[in-house]
């Protein structure tokens, strides 16, 4: 029985690759972007918010002189109350969508190497 998974990538002989991970913890769930996407993790930073956008964008910051919308997973997903999160945030990380640059506020990391050769 064939146990991989149909998303796992496979390599030339037919072995799963092993795909790095980053976690994000939001709330009590975690949630995985591939660590290929991540172009930088930042600490702390200033936000400036912008008024009539939706609740789960914080705002914008400068990334190495580009403006960068920043938001919030939780609030994205619903996952918990918008309340008051300050202009400072403790981690940032910096994602390249097919699309655009964003960040990402993410109060607890971890990294997990998954795939097997």
């Amino acid at each position: 029985m064939d146990t991989r998974s149909a998303e796992m990538p496979l390599g030339d002989e037919g072995e799963v690759d092993a795909l790095a991970v980053v976690l994000i913890r939001v709330g009590a769930r975690w949630f995985g972007i591939p660590a290929d996407r991540i172009l930088e993790v930042l600490v702390k930073g200033p936000i400036t918010r912008v008024p009539f956008t939706p609740p789960y964008m914080l705002g914008l910051c400068m990334v190495h002189g580009r403006v960068m919308p920043v938001i919030s997973i939780e609030r994205l997903l619903a996952l918990a109350p918008g309340g008051e999160t300050g202009t400072l945030l403790p981690r940032l990380v910096v994602v390249q969508t097919e699309t655009a640059e964003i960040a990402i506020s993410a109060p607890i990391l971890s990294k997990l190497n998954t795939g097997a050769h």
